[in-house]
């Protein structure tokens, strides 16, 4: 049987080369905004689309037309980091890598003409990861999101379920095996707008995890590879203009109880909400300001995890001194901004910065409290619309108490600088540039510094 590197190394290869052949005969869509067009499915919906994967070009490949009921996308995302300087060596090596697959297949009911504004899809996921890069560097926040939570190979039935709009979209459910990720606390995901003259896409594509989970959710937040059964409740009236939204969730809490106890909620099919549970509450808007009309966001979140909840030490055996809690509550806030738009011949370009903040008071968290910021600068270049470049920092107060034997030091601080860069068609290149002046593992040598390469795809 190969070694783990050679059966990694082959499963890259082997995806790498589906996937680009995938895009190859995809079609560039979108080059030139259409007067009129919307960056946007809606004014502003923080359920979204249910963490769409893909453009839907694998379903047309397939004989699926444009206007069928039914889409069939995926991505797929692959990446190498090697440690410079610093870091935590010793159990992990220098070299790191990692990749993700999805398969993304819906149905939209109104098209289908079952019943008015009903979705159902279903998403599959392959996951592995050869030495854990994040740890290597000394990286409590995760300067790679693609690195996650352990077990390290697996393919899993990622997210399913079904999203229902109620009074012409005032109102959204969804409900099913959920990324909670995606609802709450999204830093990451695009505001809608209606503007075809301001470029349209994430808000940012740093690689730390931050913008795309909180990091005083760490260790809380069922996200990816770890998808959850839970519920969305979104309300967004028109007495707001649809400007204005109320999310609240309830998910299977399991994977949030810490070493003991905890479950890899993304191995199961299904899951249970009579035992401990993860709820969520974010409200926030959006607007518009300037000539220009710059969309901008802000909002704040509430959560609480229930269940036994422990750290390390309780698995020492050393339980009658460890910190324990039956549940653990904090908040967050997040405020994004497009800070300038601009044309490049034919195509737009933008600037869009974005701050966040999170603080728990809970005793058996990894993270108490963390402050994050970044910048993106989409389409800076002539001849280069699909271009972008970001640079963040972010800071992390640790749960440094040695009774919870967590290991970190009191803070980490760490600065990324990437580029992700059009390649062809569907298939871009991201350099990535991590440094930490203060690691957050104490066995970790200080001023660790990371350099990533990803490839990513959508078809």
């Amino acid at each position: 049987m190969k070694n783990p590197s050679q059966w990694l190394t082959g499963t890259l290869s082997l995806a790498g080369a589906v996937v680009l052949g995938v895009a190859a005969r995809a079609e560039t869509r979108a080059e030139k905004p259409a007067a009129g067009s919307s960056h946007g499915a809606h004014l502003f919906s923080p359920a979204g689309d249910s963490l769409r994967r893909g453009t839907g070009e694998l379903g047309r490949i397939l004989g699926l037309s444009k206007d069928s009921p039914i889409t069939l996308g995926g991505e797929w995302i692959g990446n190498g980091s090697s440690q410079m300087s610093g870091g935590w060596i010793g159990p992990y090596g220098r070299q790191s890598y990692a990749q993700a697959g999805f398969i993304d297949l819906r149905l939209n009911l109104e098209k289908a003409k079952i019943w008015k504004g009903g979705e159902l899809w279903v998403q599959g996921l392959q996951y592995n990861v050869l030495n854990n890069g994040n740890n290597a560097a000394g990286s409590v926040q995760q300067f790679n999101n693609l690195n996650s939570a352990p077990p390290f190979t697996r393919t899993e039935l990622y997210t399913y379920g079904l999203k229902q709009k109620i009074l012409s979209g005032q109102l959204e459910v969804s409900i099913g095996k959920l990324f909670a990720g995606y609802y709450f606390g999204a830093v990451a995901r695009p505001i809608p707008d209606q503007n075809p003259e301001i470029a349209g896409g994430p808000n940012t594509n740093l690689l730390f995890l931050p913008p795309y989970s909180q990091p005083t959710f760490i260790g809380r937040e069922p996200g990816y590879p770890d998808s959850t059964l839970g519920g969305v409740i979104t309300v967004q009236p028109n007495i707001l203009n649809k400007r204005g939204y109320l999310s609240v969730g309830v998910f299977d809490g399991r994977t949030g109880l810490g070493p003991v106890g905890s479950v890899a909620t993304g191995m199961q099919a299904g899951g249970s909400l009579r035992g401990a549970l993860l709820t969520m509450a974010e409200a926030g808007g959006v607007w518009s300001v300037g000539n220009k009309q710059l969309p901008g966001q802000l909002a704040v979140g509430l959560w609480n995890q229930t269940g036994r909840l422990t750290t390390p030490c309780s698995a020492s055996g050393l339980s009658n001194t460890c910190p324990v809690e039956n549940q653990a509550t904090g908040t967050y806030a997040y405020a994004i901004q497009t800070l300038a738009a601009f044309q490049r011949g034919k195509y737009p370009g933008k600037v869009v910065g974005f701050l966040q903040g999170g603080t728990t008071p809970s005793t058996t968290n990894m993270v108490n409290g963390s402050v994050s910021a970044g910048v993106e600068v989409v389409a800076p270049f002539w001849g280069r619309p699909k271009d972008s470049f970001g640079l963040g920092l972010s800071w992390a107060d640790l749960n440094d108490d040695e009774g919870a034997a967590w290991g970190f030091n009191p803070s980490e601080l760490m600065v990324q600088l990437t580029a992700r860069l059009h390649l062809w068609r569907n298939v871009y290149a991201q350099p990535v540039l991590s440094w930490l002046p203060t690691v957050g593992f104490q066995e970790a040598k200080a001023n660790a510094t990371t350099f990533t390469l990803q490839l990513s795809t959508s078809f």
